[in-house]
């Protein structure tokens, strides 16, 4: 059976015009443990004039003609972005526990222009937006997919965006090779 996913992205912001408030207040980047996204945006809307903003990807996985399920999940998994309202970090740490870490943000209105900007582009957005992990030099890496499958080793540079040149351990030899991002997944500790 053929599956068909659909994509589509929904800002969800209390108040409504979150956006338009006074960028100079206090902004926090909460980051909770991932499915808790959603009980930590409801403590925050608990506390007087406080705000949140969250951002939902709607998948709907089509099975055929009459068989549809809906998935909703945070486009940015764990995260919580919040406009502190008067309230100081204690205030937020305290209404939204379990927190894992509470990131001031320090120039509030970069970074609230850069955020109007991105949700207007995912709202406008005519098709999937796709998450790509970034790379960095000496990251490890498994290559899955193509000749090199099952390999592990550390990226030496991008070369582009749409490849990285790993360094691959064969027979004793460290061999440099030009892999599709597509075929290579990030893994844990040192390779």
């Amino acid at each position: 059976m053929i599956k068909v996913v659909t994509r589509r992205y929904r800002v969800e912001s209390n108040p409504e015009d979150l956006l338009q408030q006074a960028p100079e207040e206090q902004w926090y980047v909460l980051r909770v443990p991932q499915r808790e996204e959603q009980r930590a945006a409801q403590a925050i809307q608990r506390l007087p004039g406080a705000g949140y903003l969250m951002l939902w990807t709607i998948a709907q996985h089509h099975y055929g003609r009459k068989r549809t399920r809906e998935t909703i999940t945070p486009f940015l998994p764990g995260y919580v972005i919040v406009h502190a309202g008067g309230h100081d970090a204690d205030a937020i740490y305290t209404a939204a526990r379990p927190i894992v870490e509470l990131l001031p943000v320090p120039d509030g209105r970069q970074f609230i222009d850069e955020l109007r900007n991105f949700c207007r582009l995912l709202q406008a957005s005519p098709r999937d937006l796709r998450q790509q992990p970034g790379y960095a030099q000496g990251d490890p890496v498994e290559v899955i997919g193509g000749a090199m499958e099952g390999c592990r080793g550390q990226v030496v540079r991008h070369h582009g965006n749409w490849e990285l040149v790993v360094g691959l351990t064969i027979l004793g030899t460290v061999v440099h090779a030009r892999i599709d991002t597509r075929f290579v997944r990030p893994v844990g500790g040192t390779v």
